[in-house]
């Protein structure tokens, strides 16, 4: 009974009521806001959920619909690498897509404002935005999920056009996944941004290591990954930088805290690869 009557036809999104939605079966589309407070009962939340209702039972075969507020989009807007008061996203069998239209104009009147009230609010000093929505956009995006009509969205770098910089194998959140699904392949990645002046350092020790004790070891890779710029999937903790993880074939990643020296490298990788061992190297 809970669950099928305590959710409104469309509700606030959060990480507690994440739990009631069931994306396995059935995409979920979000709308994030940025600066609408939707605990707070007023007339511009009234109106987005009155609009998003009226297209929960169209669109009920195709998604699950919710709206989000402020905590979450900042959660989410480095993930979308957006700064605009509102997006639209979409989940789907684990992969996220975003819209690339504007579902929200804002305008200077409310929907429900008067004709007097609209021409008032061009002559105050700090005039009030009031979100428009747009039905044929929000609906448009939603079946083009669904039907596969769009690609899932990931936050990027281009991908370079030299897969690998001295040696160092160049990741970008758009040929991560790609990269580290290499059967046979282990992956010892530095997680860094470029004006750190420890993770520059100790790109050299990883330049060194693979231009010489690995540079004819072809299944150990020393990569690298700009997380200022790029989608870091939510297995990979980034806490100080460098971040640093040895990755290998159907094992949960592995965090490197040792030393940054070429010996404590090698030494950690040969105790920890399935495959390395520095009497068998060649």
């Amino acid at each position: 009974w809970v669950l099928q009557n305590y959710l409104l036809p469309v509700d606030i999104y959060t990480k507690y009521t994440s739990l009631y939605f069931d994306v396995d079966s059935k995409p979920l589309t979000l709308l994030l806001f940025k600066d609408i407070d939707l605990t707070v009962k007023n007339t511009t939340v009234v109106y987005l959920r009155n609009e998003l209702s009226k297209l929960a039972e169209k669109l009920k075969p195709y998604t699950s619909i919710a709206i989000a507020s402020e905590a979450y989009w900042r959660f989410m807007s480095f993930r979308f690498d957006t700064q605009n008061p509102a997006e639209l996203v979409a989940l789907k069998a684990g992969q996220w897509y975003k819209c690339q239209d504007d579902v929200l104009s804002f305008s200077l009147s409310s929907p429900f404002s008067s004709q007097e009230e609209r021409a008032a609010s061009l002559n105050t000093e700090s005039p009030t935005y009031y979100p428009l929505f747009n039905p044929d956009t929000f609906e448009k995006f939603v079946k083009d999920v669904y039907f596969n009509r769009t690609e899932p969205f990931v936050r990027s770098l281009p991908i370079p056009a030299e897969r690998h910089k001295k040696g160092i194998l160049q990741l970008v959140g758009k040929n991560f996944q790609e990269e580290l699904s290499r059967p046979g392949h282990e992956f010892f990645i530095m997680f860094y941004a470029p004006w750190n002046p420890r993770c520059k350092q100790f790109r050299k020790v990883m330049e060194n290591l693979a231009n010489g004790v690995f540079k004819d070891v072809d299944y150990i890779h020393f990569a690298e990954l700009d997380s200022s710029e790029n989608y870091v999937p939510e297995k990979f903790v980034i806490g100080a930088l460098p971040t640093i993880y040895f990755v290998k074939e159907n094992y949960k990643p592995m965090i490197y805290k040792e030393k940054k020296t070429k010996e404590q490298v090698e030494n950690f990788i040969e105790r920890y690869s399935n495959y390395y061992k520095k009497e068998s190297k060649k």
